[in-house]
This record gives structure tokens, sequence and C-alpha cells, in this order.
């Protein structure tokens, strides 16, 4: 699989805290499915974390440009968990963060926005 962002040919398979994701050694985002989300999640905030909400992104901030490989579309940028934005594809629901997001998504916040 190429990256979603930087679109470089090799992405490499990883453990991340625990979960098998694919890293980019470029840019070092993550791709990773809805599902390892939840996981990544619920490690760090419990049961709180259970089912993310993925809302539509402001038409201002959708700028960012990624391409899912396995669907061949481009994904759409849409507001995560906590209000971090991440890349998205609608087809297969690959999730792609940027070492920005995924420092966000790392922070232990309270609540769920």
């Amino acid at each position: 699989m190429k990256c979603p962002k930087c679109r470089l040919p090799e992405m490499e398979h990883i453990m991340f805290e625990g979960i098998a994701v694919e890293r980019c050694p470029t840019c070092r985002g993550l791709a990773l499915s809805r599902a390892q989300m939840e996981i990544l999640l619920r490690s760090r905030l419990g049961e709180v974390a259970d089912n993310p909400v993925f809302a539509p992104t402001p038409e201002a901030l959708d700028n960012a440009s990624a391409w899912c490989e396995r669907c061949e579309r481009e994904m759409e940028l849409v507001k995560g968990p906590f209000d971090v934005f991440v890349d998205w594809c609608p087809g297969c629901g690959l999730i792609f963060l940027d070492p920005g997001e995924l420092a966000s998504l790392q922070r232990n916040p309270i609540t769920l926005a």
C-alpha cells in the first residue's frame, strides 16, 4: 500500500501500542481501520472511547489531500474523536493519522467531544 499522504510506495507493518498497523517510514503517519482506532482509544480511555464519532469537516477546513489506494478514491477530511481532524476513506473506512493528529489523540481528555 502507498502512503495516503506522501504517496511513497511502501508502508511498513509495525506494532503500535500493541496494535498491528501500517506506518509510512517517511512522513511517520499511521494507517488503521476504525476497529484499530477504537482499540487505540479504548486502551487509553476505557469504555468512554467506545463508538467514536466521525463527522464531516466544515468546507473551509477541507484543504488536505489524501488518496486511498485500496478504493482508488480521494479520502475525506473528517472530524474524529476529540475534534481531531483525520483523513478517512468512506469506501473502506481506512483512517490515516499524521504525527500531529496522532499526538492530539494521545492526549487524555476528560470527555469525548
